[in-house]
């Protein structure tokens, strides 16, 4: 349940998150690696592990 005066506020956030995801689905479609679109490379380099 949302408060009414937090309703307006918490549709933009649904909508943006809603287009982010969608962005995400067609960078996967188009073969892009969720490991690059989640910058885990760098987070993995940083632990001394490379993703091959």
């Amino acid at each position: 349940m949302v408060r009414r005066e937090e309703a307006e506020a918490v549709a933009e956030k649904a909508e943006a998150r809603m287009a982010a995801e969608e962005g995400k689905r067609q960078r996967l479609a188009a073969g892009e690696l969720g490991l690059d679109i989640y910058q885990m490379r760098e987070k993995l380099a940083a632990k001394g592990l490379k993703y091959v």
